[in-house]
């Protein structure tokens, strides 16, 4: 569909709101948001969604800027086993946080998955997306045996992923996420 531009409607809102539906329910959704403001702009009348849209796009918008208080930027490795998600552990302006605030967070946003997880995503290596093959993905739920504070990760290097140990008190930076399931 060709979309038609609309006159800026309260900062371009609308073009926020459109990108946010289409991130969130698919483009199929969002271009029916997207029609309905155009003809509501056309008709010169206000565009007044239904109260099941009304809802779903407040309940997304209030989502999208939750996620952007905490940067989330959410990934997700669909699999046989179910759908993961990938955090940013940063939030914006960090550049680093400590091991205390990492198990921090990783508490709140229920992402301590362990040993099971993170060998069943080293065994279906083909299902994580290449733009994580420059990130290290945590599973706190997992210790290393001999040193307790450590814990697993995953990285890429020589063209496939890797299981290694992380210290967990160590300070952890961008390229590092988190794992929980959704």
């Amino acid at each position: 569909m060709e979309r038609i531009p609309l006159p800026p409607q309260d900062g371009d809102k609308h073009e926020k709101n459109l990108a946010i539906v289409e991130a969130l329910l698919g483009r199929e959704t969002a271009e029916k948001y997207d029609r309905s403001a155009v003809k509501a702009s056309v008709a010169e009348t206000p565009y007044t969604p239904s109260a099941e849209d009304s809802a779903e796009i407040a309940r997304l918008l209030a989502e999208a800027e939750a996620n952007k208080e905490t940067n989330l930027d959410t990934i997700e490795i669909k699999t046989d086993n179910g759908v993961y998600e990938v955090l940013k552990l940063l939030r914006e302006g960090d550049t680093s946080i400590s091991g205390e605030e990492m198990s921090s967070l990783a508490k709140e946003m229920n992402a301590q998955l362990g040993e099971e997880d993170c060998n069943y995503l080293l065994e279906h290596e083909y299902e994580i997306p290449k733009e994580l093959q420059d990130d290290y993905l945590i599973f706190p739920g997992w210790r290393c045996p001999g040193n307790p504070d450590s814990v697993a990760v995953l990285y890429w290097s020589g063209g496939r992923w890797i299981q290694n140990w992380h210290g967990v008190e160590d300070d952890w930076y961008g390229h590092d996420r988190l794992v929980r399931r959704k």
